[in-house]
């Protein structure tokens, strides 16, 4: 099923959404004797909210709370699915062949069609069109969000990731809120093609878009052999754009962690998986698992407060044991944002202008009634 499962918004629920509620219906009404499993396909940039709703987010809320749309949307599933299925033939011998492979970003990094190193970008903060994010309604981070141009001095993932934009004051929100003190990114992630009869599921560990996946498609189906992508599966490495969809720099291109070439990479690494011998036994790889220091840099230790200036714009970050911990800056409380690490709480923040104190004079800080002193740094560009 090529659609997000998020008619219930961010409603503060456990529920199965549409998806799980019309798996429930179709088993009642098909007998004990069926199971159903609907899987999400390319997903990555498919919403089951109304279009008026994507173009104006002030709808969504609304739709949401209203709870109708759930419905609406399990009733349409249920119908596509007993239409396929009257259309199945019956009573027909099937042939089941497996293949797998375990996609290493790491080697094309170095080799081949590149990837570039993980990095997401500012418009993965901004949220998608159908939940924009408190990032996107303060104005730090936007749909569409680029670099102008290469930095001085660019490197080969600079290029490969080039126009994405990194997220806050220099990128220094983008390093406090993906590193959370112990970030790291999987060695190797699960490529399947499951032949079931003349049709071939190709999975992929994440989100595609509906044209990326098409990509893939054509790429892989035959006279006899019709190919359907199955996303989400095995693991999560982020979402997959077309090189176009890439430049674009919405959520989804943005979110592209690998850069520019992924699809093309993924696409090429199912080529040759599709010439594999079936039904090998391939078991789980050794553990290969790399910390993503070298960007990102650390964290502060609980006890510590950093200021961080760039271009004359300054962000507080102190780690706190509660997320509603006061945060006072030269007398005037700050509003601060909060994220959950192993170590504590992060509350992080862009400071007014009239905060700073005059040149050389002494800051005061304190969290939660205590007194820190903060370390001064300063982020260039």
């Amino acid at each position: 099923m090529n659609c997000h499962n998020t008619a219930l918004g961010n409603l503060p629920l456990w529920d199965p959404d549409f998806v799980g509620r019309a798996m429930a219906s179709l088993e009642a009404e098909l007998g004990p004797e069926v199971g159903v499993n609907l899987a999400l396909g390319a997903a990555g940039d498919q919403s089951p909210l109304p279009a008026e709703a994507l173009r104006d987010w002030r709808r969504v809320g609304p739709i949401h709370k209203e709870g109708k749309l759930v419905e609406e949307r399990r009733a349409q599933l249920c119908e596509a699915v007993k239409a396929a299925i009257a259309k199945a033939p019956a009573g027909q011998p099937v042939r089941i062949q497996t293949r797998l492979h375990w996609w290493r970003p790491k080697e094309a990094m170095e080799e081949g069609l590149r990837l570039a190193r993980w990095r997401f970008g500012a418009p993965t903060m901004a949220g998608a069109e159908d939940y924009r994010s408190a990032f996107w309604h303060m104005g730090w981070a936007e749909e569409g969000q680029k670099l102008p141009s290469l930095p001085p001095g660019a490197d080969p993932d600079d290029l490969l990731q080039y126009p994405k934009a990194r997220f806050g004051v220099g990128g220094i929100l983008g390093k406090l809120v993906f590193t959370l003190g112990t970030f790291q990114s999987a060695g190797a992630h699960p490529l399947h093609q499951v032949d079931i009869g003349d049709v071939c599921l190709v999975t992929l560990p994440g989100e595609p878009t509906v044209a990326a996946a098409w990509r893939l498609e054509e790429s892989l189906k035959g006279p006899d052999r019709a190919v359907v992508v199955q996303g989400y599966t095995g693991d999560y490495a982020g979402y997959f754009t077309t090189p176009a969809e890439f430049e674009m720099q919405h959520y989804e291109g943005s979110s592209t962690i690998y850069g520019r070439n992924t699809v093309p990479h993924l696409i090429a690494l199912h080529r040759g998986l599709r010439v594999q011998v079936p039904n090998q036994k391939i078991g789980f790889p050794a553990k290969e698992v790399e910390e993503e220091r070298s960007i990102l840099g650390e964290l502060p230790q609980p006890e510590e407060a950093e200021l961080w200036n760039s271009e004359d714009r300054w962000v507080a970050v102190v780690m706190a044991p509660d997320p509603a911990s006061p945060v006072v800056i030269n007398g005037r409380t700050m509003v601060m944002n909060s994220l959950e690490t192993p170590a504590g709480f992060l509350l992080f923040g862009e400071l007014p202008r009239d905060v700073a104190p005059e040149r050389g004079a002494p800051w005061t800080m304190e969290v939660g009634g205590e007194r820190r002193q903060p370390t001064l740094r300063r982020q260039e560009g």
